[in-house]
């Protein structure tokens, strides 16, 4: 069955900034507008504990969903595994379940970073809030690297506000919780999404720069939440691209209805300055697909 297009393309970003002296930011990219057109694709679905994908994990991937105690953790798991394993074997034209990740982190050097395929020009990103499930896949990579990240900014969250200021002071810079701090008089359902906002659109730099927790996410400073998706500052390597994207409001294979409170974003870091054309499209079925193209 054909992926199933939920919701348009999303508008082009504008140009990102460039790095300076040090990899610090110093503004917009030289050399005029953003290049290097690249299609990205992202894919949702409903969290399944679903045995045949249970069956194409490697015993590296099995040992870890086994450490994992919570059902619902498992099922996220095997979810996102089986997601990207379908998707790329799509792409590939290849079965799923000859698809073998690596996921050596970059910093410990143990099988708990980010999956991805040697040897293929093909990137990948999975991320997960409650039982929403993503995968981004950038198929002609080229080198670059994709970041995907979800995260739930739902009246029901935002009743932990009580968590903000510690999460704040530890996410944020000074510029951006300026900004949070601005919004003190608008609702806590409000001020909880701003944060998720700037939170995933950072979360969606870390994941494409594959450093984890080593990565002080003070040090990446992205535009305000109610402004297009934007780098305005970031020390690392290479050129990041950042757009939000939308999430659908329903997830299959159960039908599962989301509440429209998820805020998600996707970044692309590679070399140069690209542009990112994205289709938010979702699974009615976790078989594989006839084609990768809405």
């Amino acid at each position: 069955m054909p992926y199933h297009l939920v919701a348009p393309p999303i508008a082009a970003p504008r140009a990102p900034v460039g790095p300076g002296r040090h990899g610090r930011s110093t503004g917009p990219a030289t050399g005029g507008p953003a290049t290097g057109l690249v299609d990205c694709t992202v894919v949702w679905t409903a969290a399944v504990d679903d045995p045949e994908h249970r069956a194409w994990l490697t015993p590296v991937e099995l040992a870890r969903y086994e450490r994992l105690r919570r059902p619902e953790a498992r099922a996220r798991f095997v979810t996102g595994r089986g997601l990207a394993r379908l998707t790329v074997a799509e792409h590939l034209g290849c079965e799923p379940a000859s698809l073998v990740f690596v996921s050596t982190c970059r910093t410990c050097g143990t099988e708990h970073g980010r999956p991805s395929l040697p040897g293929q020009d093909v990137d990948f990103s999975i991320s997960h809030s409650g039982e929403l499930v993503g995968l981004a896949i950038l198929p002609e990579a080229g080198g670059r690297r994709i970041g995907l990240d979800v995260e739930d900014a739902s009246p029901a969250r935002a009743a932990r506000h009580d968590e903000l200021p510690g999460l704040a002071a530890i996410a944020l810079s000074e510029q951006e919780r300026r900004v949070l701090d601005a919004g003190a008089d608008q609702p806590v359902t409000q001020r909880w999404r701003d944060f998720a906002r700037y939170w995933c659109r950072k979360e969606a730099v870390v994941k494409a720069d594959g450093a984890g927790l080593a990565l002080d996410l003070r040090s990446i400073v992205v535009s305000a939440p109610d402004a297009p998706a934007e780098i305005v500052a970031w020390e690392g390597a290479g050129v990041p691209t950042l757009v939000d994207v939308p999430v659908p409001a329903h997830a299959e294979p159960r039908g599962l209805a989301l509440p429209a409170a998820h805020v998600a974003a996707l970044c692309v870091l590679g070399e140069v300055p690209c542009r990112s054309m994205v289709s938010s499209v979702h699974r009615p079925s976790t078989r594989p697909a006839e084609g990768i193209h809405p």
